[in-house]
């Protein structure tokens, strides 16, 4: 008895040509247009009632919020320079927040939130990068490009989170 099988063939997937999705690098540079995004620009941010001269500032106060208030305290007003803040808080490490390793993204979160929300000049450059990637040009290969730009980008990838929330409320 002969069987008729019918093999079925799947058609070849139709391939889209897609633009690849515009990079948006940000670095250290004062002189580079989206230097205002890093946290080491001089916009103050407001949290809490109290002025910190940075998002740096205010990212390595929360080290030590709730933990060493004291040193979370001297840290915004330790001088207005982020490099100080910065150097500073490096000194204090040991008595950092046991959990910052859990918490440093949801700080960093609230941190970028605060200062684009306060300053419509940054949320504005913001938006205008469009859907881009942006990418922290740090050398630190957590949150930015990493030395040979393999970083995780976590500081990038975050902009991109906040530019959509951003949009989303319009």
């Amino acid at each position: 008895m002969e069987r008729n099988f019918r093999v079925a063939h799947p058609q070849p997937a139709l391939l889209v040509a897609t633009q690849p999705r515009p990079r948006i690098s940000f670095s250290g540079a004062s002189n580079d247009t989206y230097y205002a995004f890093k946290n080491r620009a001089p916009y103050p941010v407001k949290y809490n009632g109290k002025i910190y001269p940075t998002s740096e500032h205010l990212f390595q106060a929360f080290k030590y919020m709730g933990h060493r208030t004291d040193l979370a305290e001297r840290i915004r007003t330790v001088s207005t320079s982020s490099t100080t803040a910065f150097d500073l808080s490096m000194t204090l490490l040991e008595h950092q927040n046991p959990d910052w390793d859990i918490l440093k993204i949801p700080k960093m979160e609230i941190v970028v939130c605060h200062k684009f929300s306060q300053h419509e000049k940054l949320k504005q450059l913001l938006l205008g990068t469009g859907d881009a990637e942006l990418v922290n040009g740090s050398r630190d290969n957590f949150w930015g490009a990493g030395k040979t730009g393999t970083g995780r980008n976590e500081f990038g990838k975050l902009l991109e989170r906040l530019r959509k929330t951003f949009r989303e409320a319009k």
